[in-house]
C-alpha cells in the first residue's frame, strides 16, 4: 500500500507540475508540499478536499492508491494514458487531442 505522500507525488507528476506550481494550486508552501510528500507530515482534512478537487482524483485513490468503485480500473487507464501521451511529441500530443475530441463528438451523436 502507498502512502498519501506518495501519492500526492504521483498527482503532481501525473499532471507535470513542480512543486511550487502544485502547492500554489492547493493554497499550501512548497516546503510543505515537500514535507507531505517525504511522508514528515500528513494532511489536514481540508487539504485533502482541496487536493480532490482541484485535481479531480477520488479520496480513496488519494488516501491509499486503490480505487474501490464498481468502474474497476478506470483510474489504472487513465494513469496508462498520461503515461503514454507524455512520451509523444507535441505535435503527437495535438493529433491525440483532436482525435479524443471526434470520439466525443460521435458519442454525442450517437
Amino acid at each position: 500500500m502507498t502512502t498519501i505522500g506518495t501519492n500526492i507525488k504521483r498527482l503532481r507528476q501525473i499532471h507535470d507540475l513542480n512543486q511550487t506550481e502544485f502547492a500554489n494550486r492547493i493554497g499550501v508552501s512548497q516546503g510543505s508540499l515537500s514535507d507531505l510528500e517525504s511522508g514528515k507530515s500528513k494532511p489536514a482534512i481540508e487539504m485533502v478536499i482541496s487536493i480532490c478537487s482541484v485535481f479531480g482524483c477520488s479520496y480513496e485513490w488519494l488516501l491509499t492508491g486503490m480505487e474501490y468503485s464498481t468502474a474497476g480500473n478506470i483510474n489504472n487507464t487513465i494513469n496508462e494514458l498520461v503515461q503514454i501521451i507524455k512520451e509523444l511529441n507535441h505535435i503527437e500530443q495535438l493529433e491525440l487531442l483532436e482525435i479524443a475530441k471526434i470520439y466525443l463528438k460521435r458519442n454525442k451523436f450517437s
